[in-house]
């Protein structure tokens, strides 16, 4: 329909109040039966089976995202199991630092081959789905151009001031989060330093153990007034698809997003030892615990606030829907509020939504592959809220959001290649904690430290590119299904030529005609 009637002209004209995608209740209800979008249904294990019955009915662009989630739920389980063996271990064991520091190593290594392995496995089976639902190509050859888009305005001087202004705000942005966190560290060091004394009237006791969750009170608010501000700059740049228009979102978004969410973890663990120290004694040790009691707040924290967001939004939803089908009895003598009222009542599944869903597993996953070696407890706690976070983000789409448009695409788009560099700099972040953070080296030389996280780094660096090269782009059931399509190709077009070569003998002109 979108090829015969803009819609956005229609409203913008009148002629139409509203337009949404209708939903089909029957299919939404085999969803619901398999357990797809039913939260109380938690132990259900997200099968491919299942990310195709989404792609049905949502279309490709939601079912890679919720691809990603099924995959990245079923891999956290090796890491999940993992953390608890390690945990009962280095607890009930009575072992000795040494012991625990080589346990800790290993889990490190895993961390780096087990990120390796999700992105190889990942890459093989999104091009295998991109072949099964006809999105090969699309971004290039499929992808219609932006309502908003205007040729002419490209390489202008008005549009380069435009993007220019937005770089500058995701600097500022940085800039604060830079600025803030050297400011409570130091007023943290300070109160840690004279604990009877007082800051602001309250006791540094008080202000030192505080300083942690303003951390994360910082981490949120900027999390949001950054993403509101930067979607709303990025929806009125000149972009010509939505594929574009998405990339260059993502990628402000994330910038800003990794500074704000990792820095005050990258400063107790990398710079916080050398200047100012942890703990009583001012060593890496302490810097290593207030890492991991940061760590803990902060995970909870965002597991906690992301799921109440869904919730209240779910809430909200039902209650003005239910407020509307009272003042409606009151004033008009309402005595049914049909399904299609409910789906226009429900606010729009856009691109901001999705790109806030799928940034709360991203950044879960960069807190995995970084800093679980120094508290694998987080990703048994990954593992598990996943069900429902993914079950919650299910419910709200299908039940408290209009039907999103079924857009195509051919994967998560600048999103994969996020994911990557976490993967790669969780390779040096485990291998820095190994290597210095652990008592297990403490002896040696800083020089000797230095050439060995050198070797380990680019070691494990060297098996990430083996196990690419060894899962390679495509798995053997789509090089099968591009053999057998090549084979039938080959089939029908030998056919053809032939049927050509009679055709035109049945009409050649006999001799002396």
């Amino acid at each position: 329909m979108q090829a015969f009637f803009s819609f956005n002209s229609l409203v913008n004209f009148g002629a139409i109040g509203q337009v949404f995608a209708v939903r089909n209740w029957d299919r939404l209800a085999a969803l619901h039966q398999q357990g797809w979008n039913n939260p109380k249904e938690l132990i259900y294990w997200p099968s491919e089976t299942t990310t195709d019955n989404v792609q049905k009915y949502f279309g490709p662009e939601i079912g890679f995202s919720f691809h990603w989630y099924n995959l990245f739920t079923r891999f956290m389980a090796a890491p999940a199991m993992l953390s608890i063996v390690s945990f009962l271990v280095r607890t009930f064991w009575g072992l000795h630092s040494h012991h625990k520091s080589m346990i800790t190593c290993a889990f490190a290594v895993f961390i780096c081959i087990w990120s390796s392995i999700f992105m190889a496995y990942y890459i093989q089976k999104k091009n295998l789905k991109i072949l099964r639902w006809g999105m090969k190509n699309y971004n290039d050859v499929g992808a219609a151009v932006r309502k908003d888009f205007s040729d002419e305005s490209r390489d202008t001087r008005s549009e380069t001031l435009q993007n220019g202004m937005h770089w500058f705000l995701c600097c500022f942005f940085i800039a604060e989060t830079l600025g803030i966190i050297s400011w409570m560290a130091s007023v943290r060091h300070d109160a840690q330093q004279d604990p009877e004394g007082v800051t602001w009237g309250l006791g540094n006791v008080l202000v030192a153990s505080t300083m942690m969750y303003l951390v994360t009170v910082n981490i949120k608010v900027v999390d949001k007034l950054w993403t509101v501000l930067s979607t709303h700059l990025t929806s009125r740049e000149n972009w010509r698809t939505e594929a574009d228009l998405k990339g260059a979102m993502v990628l402000k978004l994330f910038i800003v997003k990794f500074v704000v969410f990792y820095y005050p973890f990258f400063y107790t663990i990398f710079l916080k030892p050398h200047i100012e120290g942890c703990g009583a004694d001012g060593g890496i040790d302490g810097c290593v615990t207030e890492l991991n009691d940061s760590l803990m707040i902060f995970f909870v924290t965002q597991i906690v606030t992301e799921m109440a967001m869904i919730v209240i939004q779910l809430a909200l939803m039902f209650y003005a829907v239910k407020t509307e089908i009272s003042t409606a009895k009151r004033t008009a003598g309402l005595q049914e509020y049909s399904y299609l009222e409910l789906q226009a009542k429900a606010a729009p599944y856009g691109a901001v939504d999705q790109m806030e869903d799928f940034m709360n597993q991203v950044v879960s996953y960069g807190f995995i592959v970084m800093f679980s070696v120094t508290l694998p407890f987080t990703c048994f706690l990954s593992f598990t809220t996943n069900f429902l976070y993914n079950k919650l983000v299910a419910y709200k789409i299908c039940y408290a959001r209009q039907r999103p448009e079924p857009n195509g695409c051919d994967g998560i788009g600048s999103w994969e290649y996020i994911v990557s560099i976490l993967s790669c700099i969780g390779v040096f972040v485990n291998t820095y904690i190994a290597v210095f953070a652990l008592p297990l080296m403490n002896d040696l030389e800083l020089t000797t430290k230095i050439i060995i996280f050198i070797a380990a780094e680019h070691g494990m660096l060297l098996v990430k590119l083996l196990i690419d090269a060894a899962f390679g782009d495509k798995s053997t059931a789509q090089l099968r299904i591009e053999e057998h399509n090549d084979d039938y190709v080959d089939k029908v077009m030998a056919g053809r030529q032939k049927r050509r070569r009679a055709h035109r003998s049945e009409n050649r002109c006999p001799v002396g005609c």
